[in-house]
């Protein structure tokens, strides 16, 4: 095969675990927008390669694919805590419904108990949405219009990833990666600096 010709063994079967482990790295070393797309888009994509390297290896021996692994996980750090303990505590949640869809679809676990998770994203988000405007309300600084404008269109791209999941309509990697990056990174990591020290 041309791959193992021109490469090391070695190195094609650390593949995987250098991009999760740069990736992870890259999120957490580079503390902007940029850095946490990118990190979490080479994570994704180790966990990825390593999942289809595993499932194919696993068929080849006649054995049944991945059960009870975690191939990609967003986690939570203390620099994402904006200061107001009801968001950070909706933010932390967002971040174990999300790991806990992503892990659902890697694995391919049944259609509906993923159909489900989604939906309770859905559900998440918007009751997330709506706190975090209420209570910057209240705080005598209401987010302004365009931000407002930022959460209707991410509700409604939520919404849209799930109807087209739950019709079999989406490529998982595009679930994963709207998810990912999109939701967590875009929404918790880069647009929450304004609401620091609510």
């Amino acid at each position: 095969m041309f791959i193992n010709k021109h490469k090391p063994a070695w190195l094609y079967e650390s593949l995987p675990y250098i991009y999760l482990t740069t990736g992870a790295g890259t999120m957490f070393a580079v503390r902007d927008f940029i850095g946490a797309f990118s990190g979490l888009m080479l994570a994704t994509a180790g966990g990825w390669v390593w999942r289809m390297r595993h499932v194919y290896r696993r068929r080849a021996k006649g054995k049944p694919g991945v059960e009870g692994k975690t191939l990609v996980k967003l986690r939570w750090r203390a620099s994402f805590e904006v200061g107001q303990a009801t968001i950070d505590a909706q933010h932390r949640a967002l971040f174990a419904t999300a790991n806990r869809l992503m892990h659902a679809i890697l694995t391919d676990k049944p259609r509906l108990a993923t159909a489900r998770l989604f939906q309770k994203l859905v559900t998440d988000v918007e009751e997330h949405f709506k706190t975090e405007e209420r209570l910057m309300q209240d705080s005598g600084r209401p987010l302004s219009e365009a931000h407002k404008s930022d959460h209707a269109l991410l509700l409604s791209k939520v919404a849209a990833m799930q109807a087209r999941f739950a019709g079999d309509a989406v490529q998982s990697d595009e679930s994963i990666g709207f998810v990912a990056c999109n939701l967590i990174a875009e929404h918790v990591v880069a647009e929450h600096r304004e609401l620091r020290l609510l």
